[in-house]
């Protein structure tokens, strides 16, 4: 394909090492990276990139983004995912950019990205902060789906009296870690999550 403008990757982040050497063959100085992936990986996606460039302190591209897809989903079986309630928004935010680039025009880069598209698409100044809103739902629903082997969806999950429970301890527990984390980073007070607005996402199901 040789060199291009975007790349974007949706892999699960066990595949996170192999990401550089990858996309490599597709990438320019002036090629933009976005991963749609679930997790707090961008740092070490980041360091990854800088180790594999030809100087460790630059990016082999000229920005990388990450995305957070809101698509309320679960895999009932092997060939079938439910989408249970999603309008399909998708956040992105900035992970870092080479040298001397501008945040803001960055942004407006990525915002142009989807603007012909069907997808609504929003960007978000802090990606911590719009990653950790997303691992707030996913951390305690798709753990306790998970020890469940997969058998109920989230609407299941949230109609049980005791899942649900165990589900807002794990919430609970993910956002004290959550603005520990954000904190450390300098975000100020204003944008640290709250128990009420993270719940509010879930409570009409």
């Amino acid at each position: 394909m040789g060199k291009t403008d975007w790349v974007i990757v949706a892999l699960k982040t066990t595949s996170l090492r192999v990401i550089p050497e990858l996309i490599s063959p597709l990438l320019g100085e002036n090629t933009r990276v976005l991963t749609i992936m679930n997790g707090m990986y961008d740092d070490d996606l980041v360091d990854l990139m800088r180790k594999f460039s030809k100087s460790e302190n630059e990016l082999p591209c000229a920005a990388i983004y990450g995305g957070i897809a809101f698509i309320c989903s679960s895999r009932i079986s092997a060939s079938m995912v439910h989408h249970s309630a999603t309008d399909g928004l998708l956040l992105g935010g900035l992970a870092a950019m080479s040298v001397g680039g501008n945040k803001q025009e960055a942004l407006s880069i990525l915002e142009e990205l989807w603007s012909p598209t069907k997808v609504p698409f929003q960007s978000e100044q802090s990606l911590a902060l719009a990653r950790w809103k997303k691992n707030c739902w996913n951390i305690p629903f798709s753990s306790v789906n998970v020890a469940l082997q997969g058998q109920l969806t989230i609407e299941d999950i949230v109609k049980q009296p005791s899942l649900r429970a165990l589900c807002d301890e794990i919430m609970d527990e993910t956002i004290a870690i959550a603005n520990a984390d954000l904190i450390a980073r300098g975000e100020t007070e204003t944008q640290l999550l709250g128990i009420k607005e993270v719940r509010f996402c879930f409570m009409k199901l």
